[in-house]
């Protein structure tokens, strides 16, 4: 199961679906993606904190396929 969950992968998103993080399950960020709109239209402190939104959501997904996964052996 470890290994299982250390190949997942989850998409983490904020702003609308307007950025994108791919995280590993070993939390590992993979990739960043960032719509041209999106850069066109805020300021660096607005991104950041969308980014960090994204993020967030990202590590929730991957500790809510953890606890499934967890359950699912229980």
């Amino acid at each position: 199961m470890q290994k299982n969950i250390q190949n997942t992968e989850v998409i983490g998103q904020s702003g609308a679906g307007m950025i994108h993080i791919t995280v590993t399950g070993t939390y590992e960020c993979k990739k960043v993606d960032i719509s041209k709109e999106l850069i066109n239209q805020n300021s660096k402190n607005i991104l950041e904190d969308l980014i960090s939104a994204a993020f967030n959501d990202a590590i929730k997904k991957i500790l809510d396929i953890q606890k499934d996964k967890l359950t699912l052996q229980s």
